[in-house]
């Protein structure tokens, strides 16, 4: 995990991939990668998020949409200043969308709570321990 951390920090807007997952039936591609991103406050997606499928209780903002979990929060331990906004997403390779959003949101939550706690910011970040609530979809 610290290696990731150390690559995360200073990254400013590039995201950097935390994991991929693939299946033995096709390793040419990936089933699905989990990935974060440095964004600044300001640039915060707002209220209610276009196409969502399921919002959480998570951080700033948690949302399905589509075949993609995304999940947003602040850590104000990034090295470029005006980056202080984190978001995790994880993107799963089938046709459809995502079949079970509570189960992938959990997964995000707990890759995103880890990272944060690494990165020293896990008060600030606000995510729940387990399953985040939906709130609406």
């Amino acid at each position: 995990m610290t290696g990731f951390t150390e690559e995360l920090r200073p990254t400013g807007a590039n995201a950097v991939t935390f994991c991929t997952i693939r299946t033995p039936s096709d390793m040419a591609f990936p089933f699905a990668v989990v990935r974060f991103l440095w964004i600044p406050t300001s640039e915060e997606p707002s209220a209610p998020i276009p196409d969502a499928t399921a919002i959480y209780a998570a951080g700033s903002e948690a949302w399905i949409v589509g075949d993609s979990g995304f999940i947003g929060f602040p850590c104000s331990a990034g090295e470029v200043e005006e980056y202080d906004q984190l978001v995790g997403y994880l993107t799963i390779r089938r046709s459809g969308g995502i079949t079970e959003p509570d189960l992938v949101m959990e997964v995000l939550n707990a890759m995103a709570s880890a990272v944060a706690e690494e990165l020293g910011c896990a008060e600030e970040a606000e995510l729940p321990s387990g399953a985040p609530q939906r709130i609406e979809g």
